[in-house]
């Protein structure tokens, strides 16, 4: 993760994935009630795929609430090498164990566990209480060290995701209340290799890579919990299969190039698909384990410029702009391709050549007080993603936020966080609710949530987090009546362990 304040690439580190991802399917099921890439059965009920797409902010979420906003902040981290540590916090461990040894010989091994508690006090799918935690493994390798290919590193890790989702058992949002929700399993997500040149001007990542490690962040909010702050909810619904993101990775190449300090463009080529042959089923049990390495399928390409600056008092700002592009075919979700709609003539919507989004970031210090490390101050983040109406299920995607971080001098590492959100489903979604005989189509689902992050240890955090969801599901109807779901009203509590 690069720093505002700082110059360079997150030069071969590994930027907390700060957002989750969601799921999909492809298109409609018989029967079923549209949802742009995924559906409902007639009883209403999700499918499996939905928990996933439910958007889960974070393959490293469990270091992304105490990193990530730090990592916006934190001091030039350019020219680290292989170990810059992208998540330095000023509680940060030093590993003083048989890992320095390791590391002083070109390799480096961490991890964290995240635990935590969510509760639906009301509204949603009804009343529930769930446990969910993730275990995080990495590797990373200097190789100029270890067999001396100048600028060249390597960087695995793996997952062990557990328990239940809140989403799935509580609030039937699209936007998950957590960030690491996601099918139980043990999986690997990035293999990667990254060859830095031109003293470290340019850089080239290539082999499994996850998208929500380097595009579409707002790294300020990597305090705030639910998912779609990270992967946002368009991105994991209107991008088939969720797109690469946790806990999901795809074969790929990326290319930045950073021409001056405060300037960087990114362009990333990744298979289309995380998982093969999954069209009906959710593509994490279609790729359990994370080793199954699809290519072939039309590519997603997606790219993103990044300004840095100051304003007055030497506050830092960031301006991005970015988008993507899967060149797969689409369904038009409302019109079949002789005009028809496809609620009544029951055939296949028209087919669509390619889909895409464009999205803009922007992320501003706007007060610190004197003598202040550079994390310390007041933040305020927001974004703002679109795509076309005709082939997605959401179609304007927008949030802002303010995070204050070390105001209370016996206090100096805990944090606030506040944001809102809302996800607009697109006019033909609404319109194909319609034609099935709804008396008012999906519209759009709002987010709100507060967070305090307490730093307890050097190694360890803990998070509370009140969450209040209008029109779950964007107006998803109750199972079993004619009703739409109530406001949901969720509280949670975080663990994170890092070591």
């Amino acid at each position: 993760m690069q720093s505002l304040r700082g110059s360079g690439f997150a030069n071969c580190g590994v930027a907390g994935r700060g957002h989750a991802k969601g799921p999909t399917g492809r298109n409609i099921s018989s029967g079923g009630l549209l949802m742009g890439n995924t559906w409902q059965d007639g009883a209403g009920r999700r499918p499996r795929r939905l928990r996933r797409a439910l958007s889960r902010r974070s393959r490293r979420a469990a270091l992304a609430v105490a990193v990530l906003p730090v990592a916006f902040w934190a001091g030039d981290g350019h020219a680290a090498g292989c170990f810059a540590d992208h998540f330095a916090v000023p509680y940060a461990p030093r590993l003083e164990d048989g890992r320095g040894a390791l590391t002083d010989r070109g390799i480096a091994i961490g991890g964290s566990y995240t635990g935590e508690v969510f509760s639906n006090l009301s509204g949603g799918l009804g009343r529930a209480t769930t446990y969910d935690g993730l275990l995080t493994l990495s590797v990373n390798a200097d190789l100029t060290k270890l067999g001396g290919w100048q600028g060249l590193c390597f960087h695995a890790d793996a997952f062990q995701i557990h328990g239940q989702s809140i989403t799935a058992e509580g609030t039937g949002g699209l936007a998950p209340a957590s960030n690491i929700e996601a099918d139980p399993a043990t999986r690997f997500s990035e293999i990667w290799l990254e060859q830095s040149l031109f003293q470290d001007r340019v850089s080239i990542r290539f082999g499994q890579l996850a998208a929500d490690t380097e595009f579409m962040l707002t790294e300020a909010s990597g305090y705030l919990l639910n998912g779609t702050w990270g992967w946002p909810t368009i991105a994991g619904f209107d991008i088939p299969e969720g797109g690469p993101a946790y806990p999901m990775a795809a074969p790929g190449i990326r290319l930045a190039v950073r021409p001056t300090d405060s300037f960087e463009i990114k362009i990333a080529a990744f298979n289309g698909l995380v998982a093969e042959d999954c069209s009906e089923r959710d593509a994490q049990l279609c790729n359990p384990h994370g080793v199954d390495f699809p290519i072939g399928d039309p590519p997603l390409v997606m790219g993103e410029m990044a300004f840095r600056y100051d304003i007055a008092n030497g506050l830092p700002g960031e301006v991005k702009l970015g988008g993507w592009h899967h060149a797969d075919t689409f369904s038009d979700l409302r019109f079949d391709a002789g005009g028809n709609p496809i609620a009544v003539s029951g055939l296949k919507g028209a087919t669509i050549d390619g889909d895409h989004a464009f999205y803009a970031i922007l992320q501003q210090m706007i007060w610190q007080p004197a003598g202040a490390k550079d994390e310390q101050g007041v933040t305020l983040f927001g974004r703002v993603m679109g795509g076309p109406e005709d082939r997605n299920f959401i179609e304007l995607y927008t949030e802002a936020g303010i995070i204050l971080t070390g105001l209370m001098p016996s206090r100096p590492d805990d944090a606030i966080a506040f944001g809102y959100e809302r996800t607009g489903i697109s006019d033909a979604a609404q319109a194909f609710d319609i034609d099935s005989g709804a008396l008012i189509g999906r519209s759009y689902e709002a987010l709100a949530e507060l967070t305090y992050t307490l730093a307890l240890r050097d190694s360890w955090t803990l998070q509370t987090t009140l969450q209040y969801l209008w029109r779950p599901g964007g107006g998803y109807t109750d199972p079993g009546s004619d009703k739409l779901l109530k406001d949901s009203t969720v509280i949670g509590t975080r663990s994170v362990w890092r070591f």
